[in-house]
């Protein structure tokens, strides 16, 4: 882990990471992009509450992403059995030419 430092609203943060340089950078990209965009939508917002609908926003998307997850292990889980079931019918296929031989 290293040292990184950064500007929001222009105070300065350091924070110690595993993330790349350049992956820092995208990050604060990308915060003060939606920020912005959020200063417009909320022109008499200050700077907590356009943070505050921002973490909503993440929030919102990570309940998506955990969703979409979980619909992504039901279908591994289903799968799997599929493979399963296919591989005993195999087996037993197997069993049956090797016995009739």
């Amino acid at each position: 882990m290293k040292f990184q430092t950064f500007s929001i609203f222009g105070k300065k943060y350091k924070i110690q990471s595993n993330l790349s340089e350049d992956q820092i950078k995208k990050i604060i990209e990308e915060i003060d992009k939606r920020i912005t965009s959020l200063q417009r939508e909320y022109p008499s917002s200050d700077k907590i509450d356009l943070l505050f609908f921002y973490v909503l926003e993440l929030h919102e998307l990570l309940i998506k992403m955990e969703k979409e997850q979980e619909k992504l292990r039901i279908q591994i889980k289903r799968a799997k059995s599929r493979i399963e079931n296919l591989e005993n019918e195999i087996k037993k296929e197997i069993e049956n030419l090797t016995r009739t031989a």
